[in-house]
């Protein structure tokens, strides 16, 4: 007699997610934690968390999590620091580098979501996690931050493709057994190496530089960037018109700043988790430095405006009195002039 299963019995998918934080990011990692798992259906959820300090009090704390959904989780402790320098980004944490050894870490599975942990998974990850990547490295969205002329100066020392779009690795789906079969670990610490003094998101930009031409561009919904200025407006559109995953990328965290765009989509979620009060604190405390710092520097642009006006005004005078025959002086009162026009900008 045949016999059919249940709905019980029934074999649910199994999701296998990685990130990679530190102990002093677990509090924002639990408000992105609890996102995850509210949003998530009935698919099982294998989680890893690569790490190297994290304490077994921040590990209880991520473990009360259970109460919203079960999961597996399994803490990795990497305590090889990698050489991956850059002089730009001190809010990156080495240990984002550690996602680039991911493949070694976990020789057992095949594809994996790796999620930074400054977002929020608003949909479920089975629909990502289904797509067909088999071809390809991974998958991701096209970042913005390239397209703005006042932010890309660093995009063609990496020496990327004519056509290729820089993508974001926040959000990326991972063909582990294709990196390993090309032992793309390898060619990642020689880029490391060679591309060091130009990296300005180092782990990011070394996964632009090798895996370029195998890359399967997702849709915006899967990496909608809130904090980020859009410089192609359809794919702003298209982000914001169902976003799955928003994510904080850049400087103005909302937990610095309960002001910038879907900032209380975050406080939503912080509301829900032990950390709450701490992360209220953290930003009142936070806002009230910035603050201070930004008296600092208005006093310091003062005195600069006072310093430039009087020698613009001394060259100026200067420049009347020789008519003009010192060139010197027309150059020096014309420089002040700039800086000049570039504080009162600063001040508008």
């Amino acid at each position: 007699m045949e016999r059919s299963l249940s709905p019980n019995t029934i074999e649910r998918p199994t999701i296998h997610i990685a990130f990679t934080i530190n102990d002093a990011y677990v509090k924002y990692f639990v408000v992105c934690l609890t996102s995850l798992l509210e949003s998530a259906g009935d698919e099982e959820l294998h989680l890893y968390v690569i790490h190297d300090d994290i304490t077994e009090h921040s590990k209880k704390r991520i473990l009360e999590l259970q109460s919203i959904k079960n999961f597996q989780v399994g803490f990795i402790e990497f305590n090889t620091k990698l050489s991956v320098r850059s002089p730009t980004q001190a809010h990156i944490s080495a240990n984002t580098a550690y996602r680039l050894m991911i493949s070694t870490l976990m020789p057992d599975i095949d594809e994996i979501i790796f999620l930074d942990a400054d977002l929020l998974v608003i949909k479920s990850l089975k629909e990502l996690w289904d797509l067909d990547i088999s071809d390809y490295h991974m998958a991701c969205v096209n970042d913005q931050a390239p397209l703005n002329n006042s932010f890309n100066d660093w995009i063609p020392l990496l020496k990327l493709p004519a056509s290729y779009r820089y993508v974001n690795t926040g959000v990326c789906l991972v063909n582990l057994k294709k990196w390993r079969q090309e032992n793309i670990e390898k060619k990642f610490l020689a880029v490391a190496n060679d591309f060091c003094n130009v990296l300005k998101f180092p782990e990011q930009d070394i996964l632009n530089i090798v895996c370029s031409e195998k890359i399967l561009k997702l849709s915006h919904i899967w990496n909608a960037m809130p904090l980020q200025k859009y410089a192609i407006l359809s794919e702003k559109k298209e982000a914001f018109s169902d976003p799955h995953i928003v994510h904080y990328a850049g400087y103005n965290k909302p937990w610095i700043y309960p002001d910038v765009p879907y900032a209380d989509l975050f406080w939503k979620y912080a509301r829900k988790t032990s950390y709450y009060e701490e992360l209220l604190y953290n930003c009142k405390r936070m806002q009230q430095q910035q603050t201070i710092d930004d008296i600092y520097w208005l006093m310091h642009e003062i005195r600069l405006k006072n310093r430039y006006y009087r020698k613009f005004i001394q060259y100026k005078i200067l420049a009347i009195l020789t008519l003009g025959l010192i060139k010197k002086y027309k150059n020096l009162r014309n420089e002040n002039r700039q800086k000049l026009k570039y504080l009162k900008k600063r001040f508008a």
